[in-house]
């Protein structure tokens, strides 16, 4: 058993005594230890993630410098391919969206109405599949 200090009066105490003799005050709480290994571990949670993004900035850098470095000795020309092979791609995925936007506009399905009353033959009517509205428009055929 240990003597500590009171926080009130500033006496020694026991460190198991319940309260102080002197003023009554109660002794701070011990930390228990499950309390502690759950602080450690996100304490070393903390460094490790903070450890990896310094990794990973020095990483980005070297990338950087080396991606500079090799623009840096092309010459005009394979720049302007290099760049024209980059813009290729998103060019490429531009002209499908439209093609496949078009090719959506231009289904029709031929959908059977029905009769209006009378014994004459059914008519049909074309309605578009559009899948930008959700909603099917009708026109007498």
């Amino acid at each position: 058993m240990a003597l500590v200090k009171c926080k009130e009066c500033g006496k020694s105490i026991s460190d198991s005594a319940k309260a102080c003799p002197e003023c009554g005050a109660k002794p701070p709480k011990k930390t228990s230890f499950v309390t502690k290994l759950v602080a450690g571990i996100i304490g070393i949670g903390v460094v490790m993630s903070i450890i990896g993004n310094i990794q990973s900035s020095k990483e980005q850098d070297q990338k950087a410098k080396a991606e500079a470095a090799r623009l840096a000795s092309l010459t005009p020309e394979q720049r302007a391919a290099e760049e024209k092979a980059k813009a290729k791609p998103a060019q490429d995925e531009a002209d499908r969206k439209r093609l496949e936007d078009q090719q959506w506009k231009n289904t029709m399905v031929a959908i059977p109405t029905p009769y209006s009353g009378s014994r004459s033959a059914p008519t049909t009517a074309a309605r578009s599949c559009a899948p930008s509205t959700g909603l099917a428009t009708a026109s007498a055929v």
